[in-house]
């Protein structure tokens, strides 16, 4: 699971930017044909398939182009199967949160448990030396879906822009 979750946020950090404070230009929707949900960019993202560099997980990103500037992530997949229970389902999340705030040398700011179109959820603030990210993560049956903001420090992923990314996510009907 460690690994799964450093390929995770290396890839994230890699691919995640955003023109925070620079006005509210018309978002991008990007739904997945085979995702069962959709999300909101603040500009086209570049989508990778998955493959061993992403960690087997379609990702979905806008870069950052400087340092001042928010990186938006969305990573996800489908699994063979659900998880047993919301016990399995919140243990997979926390193990998530921990694989990340490793990955990254971070400590844990934040947290709330959260559920969205009745799926359980896990948001969560890490900060690291040059860095913060903010995650939510959903187990949706057999769907897990990540959303990151990354940014300079603890204000920026709190802005307005990385409040609407994280709260466009919706589940497809």
């Amino acid at each position: 699971m460690f690994r799964f979750l450093c390929i995770f946020v290396a890839c994230a950090v890699g691919v995640a930017a955003e023109q925070d404070g620079k006005g509210d230009e018309a978002w991008e929707k990007y739904s997945p044909a085979d995702g069962g949900f959709n999300v909101s960019f603040p500009k086209k993202p570049l989508v990778k398939e998955p493959s061993a560099a992403t960690g087997n997980l379609h990702v979905a990103a806008v870069q950052r182009a400087a340092a001042d500037e928010l990186g938006f992530i969305c990573q996800w997949k489908v699994t063979d199967k659900a998880f047993e229970s919301k016990e399995v389902e919140r243990a997979y999340l926390k193990g998530q949160q921990q694989g990340m705030m490793k990955g990254i040398k971070g400590k844990l700011i934040e947290e709330k448990e959260i559920t969205t179109d009745g799926f359980l959820g896990l948001d969560f603030l890490v900060q690291a030396n040059n860095m913060s990210l903010r995650s939510r993560s959903y187990v949706s049956g057999k769907r897990l879906v990540t959303l990151m903001v990354i940014g300079k420090d603890v204000d920026s992923v709190r802005s307005e822009s990385a409040k609407k990314f994280l709260e466009s996510f919706k589940e497809s009907k």
